[in-house]
């Protein structure tokens, strides 16, 4: 509690009276209360003598904070939170607190500044993913990925995962993603010597996409590219023919298939290990093809698909013609689709009957394909 020096004045008298068993010292007593309760909530000092005199006036009163101290509403305003988060985190125990009392039966948090003063500077040295993002013009989802894998600081705290839901990233962030973008060369997608790494995944089959490994070994390499004056995401980025060339003959380690480690994966992951569009997984889940589980849908589920169904984005890309036109070929073919809503195929019969070479493969015929000294030696 807060209280006046001007209460504090003859301290050492009134406490042995207070002392003394009698009605006038009950009197007295009252009398202190009443010139308390003015002062309570008023910044000033408060010493020992404050505390003894305090836990005289209501027994149980044990102060454990000395110095300066803050009170709850002031304690959320510097940390810049709300005061039900503040309050989350003195029950949780991250902000130790005492209580003073209030007017009547009340009582008052009360938080030690130098506690709140360390918990400030830790939650101060961060960016949250979308500011990040707007101040790197880099798409969150590229963000995710690179924070996940380690390649950009982020800031993993128990204050830091309870207030914000977010990834957080540490401020050195900013600068690493400078470094990055200083290697990527400015091309848009639509230049007839350049393919979106979205567009070249597919040539690599199933499979969880490297796009992390992907745009960091491009980039070293001198090869990825990106628009000048649009963000940095999964649709922009690109990379030259010559280097798309080498990575579907195997050329680059991160070609190689990757399977899923965890149980379950997102619905986004999923799409992008399928090669397939959001309305395609809906459909597989809706004929239960694809389980829901964990944070989308089960892993196990996932490798199934992949077995069974083949994206009309793959099968284009490796019988080297427009998506739009892989239903004509399988109509000829006599290859239906397995429901009328997805805009996938199975799997064995529309390989066997296209006669499509395999993902990586020497024979594999791509429509941006082009002649390069780099790729003379790849079949």
């Amino acid at each position: 509690m807060w209280v006046g020096l001007d209460v504090l004045l003859n301290l050492d008298e009134r406490i042995a009276a207070l002392a003394e068993p009698s009605s006038a010292a009950r009197a007295r007593r009252s009398d202190l209360r009443a010139q308390l309760k003015p002062q309570a909530n008023r910044r000033g000092e408060s010493g020992k003598a404050a505390s003894a005199l305090l836990a005289m006036l209501q027994p149980g009163f044990t102060p454990t904070v000395e110095g300066e101290v803050l009170h709850l509403g002031l304690a959320a305003r510097r940390l810049r939170i709300g005061t039900a988060q503040a309050r989350q985190l003195v029950d949780l125990g991250i902000l130790p607190s005492c209580y003073a009392l209030g007017g009547g039966e009340r009582q008052h948090d009360r938080l030690a500044s130098d506690v709140v003063a360390r918990l400030q500077a830790q939650l101060s040295d961060r960016i949250s993913l979308t500011n990040l993002g707007v101040r790197t013009n880099v798409a969150v989802k590229l963000l995710v990925g690179l924070g996940r894998a380690g390649h950009l600081r982020t800031v993993d705290n128990e204050p830091t995962r309870l207030l914000y839901k977010e990834m957080q990233f540490h401020l050195s962030a900013i600068d690493e993603l400078g470094a990055l973008k200083r290697k990527v060369q400015r091309h848009d997608p639509a230049d007839p010597g350049r393919i979106r790494l979205r567009d070249l995944f597919p040539a690599l089959g199933v499979g969880a996409k490297p796009w992390v490994r992907a745009i960091l070994e491009s980039a070293d390499a001198g090869q990825l590219g990106a628009p000048e004056t649009r963000e940095m995401s999964k649709a922009t980025l690109n990379v030259s023919l010559d280097w798309a060339r080498r990575v579907v003959r195997g050329k680059n380690a991160w070609a190689c298939r990757r399977e899923i480690e965890a149980e379950s994966i997102s619905l986004i992951d999923a799409e992008e290990y399928l090669n397939m569009l959001p309305k395609d997984t809906s459909c597989l889940i809706a004929h239960g093809q694809l389980q829901r589980g964990g944070v989308g849908v089960t892993a196990q589920s996932v490798r199934r698909c992949s077995r069974l169904f083949v994206s009309t984005k793959e099968v284009g890309v490796r019988a080297g013609v427009e998506s739009i036109q892989v239903a004509g070929l399988a109509a000829q073919a006599g290859v239906a689709r397995p429901y009328r809503s997805g805009g996938f195929w199975p799997r064995d019969r529309i390989e066997a009957a296209l006669d499509l070479p395999p993902p990586g493969s020497a024979a594999l015929v791509l429509r941006w394909a082009i002649d390069s000294p780099d790729c003379a030696d790849a079949g």
